[in-house]
């Protein structure tokens, strides 16, 4: 797929993603593992075990600033998810610590994010 979206000058970004325990041991014991970039939602370590690219760590965590901020420092993206709450997308945007914003709503998060209703 990507080299067919390179064809049609598109620049795309697959991941595998690992919301839970039993796809990690799925990917874990699978003769692909290692061969596509990842997203994990699961802890810091498994983050880390896996070779991640992203960590997608839930909303309902905090913000977590100093994690975040350590894992964005060893290389990764940080994506907060899943916020479909116009609240939380209020105040996930205001805190401006996450690479990007996983949601059902992406309506509603770039009509807040491009009007600046984030802020103060």
């Amino acid at each position: 797929m990507l080299d067919y979206a390179k064809t049609r000058g598109r620049d795309i970004r697959i991941l595998f993603g690992i919301p839970a325990d039993d796809i990690l041991t799925a990917y874990e014991s699978s003769p692909l593992k290692g061969t596509t970039p990842v997203l994990c939602e699961l802890d810091v370590d498994i983050v880390r075990r896996v070779n991640a690219e992203v960590w997608a760590p839930r909303f309902t965590a905090g913000t977590q600033d100093a994690l975040v901020a350590e894992m964005q420092k060893e290389g990764l993206q940080v994506y907060v998810w899943t916020l479909d709450d116009e609240d939380f997308i209020r105040r996930y945007l205001k805190a401006d610590v996450f690479d990007g914003i996983l949601t059902n709503y992406p309506t509603l998060l770039a009509a807040i994010f491009y009007t600046g209703q984030a802020q103060p």
